[in-house]
């Protein structure tokens, strides 16, 4: 007869791994377009806050973004302090993009993994920050 523990604690081991995000990987995620077409894709759903705008303010969001194994996005955080309306609208688009073209890659196998994602707020006329 099998143990049908083994089975179930095994079953439970391979499915916390799969659900394991990894932060080092043999292959990043890859975005439609590459990283220039996460940039542009961000910058296209962007909408500059009204208030933030009024005020003058504009500067970097560092987030960080978990991109799971079927490509999705998930888990979106501010790493990095800004403007409380651009945090929230970075947040916002991170939540809203489409998925990444392939996922991250470990030993041959489609893996979840955490990384850092820069959303830049530019009113016009000023440098690109």
């Amino acid at each position: 007869p099998r143990n049908l523990g083994n089975d179930s604690s095994k079953n439970e081991k391979n499915s916390r791994r799969r659900d394991e995000v990894f932060e080092i990987v043999d292959e990043m995620p890859e975005y439609r377009g590459g990283e220039d077409g996460l940039d542009q894709e961000i910058q296209r759903q962007l909408k500059y806050p009204k208030e933030a705008y009024k005020q003058g303010v504009s500067g970097r969001v560092i987030c960080s973004i978990v991109v799971r194994r079927d490509g999705t996005i998930q888990d979106p955080k501010v790493t990095r302090r800004a403007n409380f309306l651009l945090e929230q609208e970075a947040l916002r688009v991170l939540s809203a993009l489409p998925p990444f073209k392939r996922p991250a890659m470990k030993d041959g196998k489609p893996v979840s993994v955490k990384r850092t994602v820069i959303v830049r707020f530019v009113l016009p006329g000023n440098p690109i920050v």
